[in-house]
């Protein structure tokens, strides 16, 4: 079994119900909040996001998407996408069914304007078209709310699903043993995802105090997470290439 998370995730409670759905299924995650789809992840959506595809002109993009398409199949745009912060798959499910998808479609990064989420999402729809990703729920990657999408999504009506109640903070503190719980759209959070910035450790943002509490409990975290503590670690390698972590 894979369990994936980014770096800017805390867990809040256990995640056997994201890793039962992906024994049960192959690949488990959690669907975009707003809704977004395949269309969007590939091709982009600059008048909305305000982000544009880097230098790739659309030729190039539509190149890249024939080599897929005529590989692979018909990519349906319509097809609702996952989240890549936090998602959970079987070991050979990955290996056999989308892995060689994404070592075909890696050539093609630049041209993909969501990048390695969008990637994923494709291996995932190649891997089954019917249902690409077993959806968990969004108390397992509940994002916190920044300006980034008050800027452009609130005029179209979206908001962020944000926990909002804060319980028990203060008697965690007291009792290390005691759980921090959030509260929000789908019940008790699993998982707090500070996706966009600011992020936590570079300034107060939303439900910053839940980071600030794990900081706390947790030896040099904050000057790791720190622009120049960052910058000072480097992996060390072996003979091999291989990471040691």
């Amino acid at each position: 079994m894979i369990v994936h998370l980014d770096a800017d995730a805390v867990v809040l409670d256990s995640l056997d119900p994201l890793i039962q759905a992906a024994v049960e299924h192959g690949f488990a995650a959690t669907g975009e909040i707003p809704p977004s789809n395949m269309k969007t992840h590939f091709w982009g959506m600059p008048e909305v996001t305000g982000r544009a595809l880097r230098d790739v002109e659309r030729a190039d993009q539509t190149s890249a998407y024939q080599a897929i398409t005529e590989r692979f199949g018909p990519l349906d745009e319509e097809s609702i996408t996952f989240n890549s912060g936090i998602w959970a798959t079987r070991r050979n499910y990955y290996a056999d069914r989308m892995r060689p998808v994404l070592n075909f479609i890696k050539d093609y990064h630049r041209e993909i304007w969501g990048l390695e989420q969008a990637m994923l999402n494709i291996a995932a729809f190649y891997a089954n078209q019917e249902e690409p990703f077993r959806e968990v729920g969004s108390r397992f990657n509940s994002r916190a709310e920044y300006s980034y999408f008050n800027d452009h999504f609130s005029a179209s009506g979206y908001r962020i699903a944000s926990p909002r109640v804060l319980t028990n903070l203060a008697i965690a503190r007291e009792n290390p043993w005691h759980k921090v719980r959030l509260n929000g759209v789908g019940g008790s959070i699993a998982v707090l995802h500070f996706v966009w910035k600011p992020k936590p450790w570079e300034a107060p943002s939303s439900l910053w105090e839940v980071w600030e509490f794990f900081a706390d409990m947790t030896p040099d975290w904050r000057s790791v997470a720190s622009p120049e503590g960052a910058s000072a670690i480097i992996p060390a390698t072996n003979s091999e290439g291989w990471v040691s972590l």
